[in-house]
């Protein structure tokens, strides 16, 4: 991401500095000096800080459902056909269809191919990225049971 997009970031998070400020803490993470760009992913690494305890239990209760043999390799394709996407909150409110939300869902995965293993490490780490957008852990333990069951 280039510097007006960190600024924007930082202010979508109610983060407000002064322009120095900004330009100091995006040279924090710029690898390169020769690009105006950071790595949003170390960014996001560095902001949404730990996983509490609560919700890496409602990751590794999710990936156990999966996970029926307990191997820690399940498919993209299990994960394709155990997700419940009906009662995610942009569909429920209207913003996407469920299979818009589907659809972008598992492309997000990064795999190519319906046999692709997902560990759990790639499981957990997925959902740590998506906890960024859950203000309270129950919140997130609410979408996690909701898109997993039970």
């Amino acid at each position: 991401m280039c510097l007006d997009e960190f600024v924007a970031a930082l202010n979508e998070l109610e983060i407000s500095l002064s322009e120095a400020d900004y330009q100091m803490l995006f040279s924090h993470f710029q690898k390169n000096w020769n690009q105006a760009r950071i790595d949003w992913r170390e960014f996001a690494e560095v902001i949404r800080g730990e996983l509490s305890e609560t919700r890496f239990q409602a990751i590794k209760s999710a990936y156990a459902k999966l996970d029926s043999t307990g191997t820690s390799n399940v498919s993209l394709d299990d994960i394709a056909r155990c997700v419940n996407v009906s009662a995610n909150r942009d569909i429920t409110n209207g913003s996407r269809s469920a299979e818009q939300f589907y659809r972008t869902f598992m492309g997000l995965w990064g795999l190519n191919y319906a046999d692709a293993k997902v560990s759990f490490e790639h499981f957990a780490s997925f959902f740590n990225n998506v906890s960024v957008a859950y203000g309270s852990d129950q919140e997130f333990c609410k979408m996690m049971v909701e898109l997993w069951g039970n």
